[in-house]
């Protein structure tokens, strides 16, 4: 409902979890062009939340990165001074 808006997803710590496979689903189904990684609710260094998501995605860390700036600047980068 929330992509079909136009939002773009923010996933965290929960990824890492195998339990929290609904978290895990949500980032598999979330279009790459509408993904961020964060990790404002935990302590979690962002470098493990990457590679978790480039594993589960199964792409390459560098490329999973390069879409996350371009989102990062197609959001943001009207606002970048």
């Amino acid at each position: 409902m929330l992509l079909k808006a136009g939002c773009y997803l923010s996933f965290g710590a929960a990824i890492l979890n195998p339990e929290k496979q609904h978290a895990r689903n949500a980032l598999l189904e979330t279009p790459a062009e509408r993904l961020f990684l964060e990790t404002d609710s935990t302590d979690v260094p962002i470098e493990a939340i990457y590679r978790e998501a480039a594993t589960l995605r199964n792409i390459g860390l560098h490329n999973l990165q390069s879409q996350v700036k371009q989102n990062y600047l197609q959001v943001f980068g009207p606002f970048l001074v």
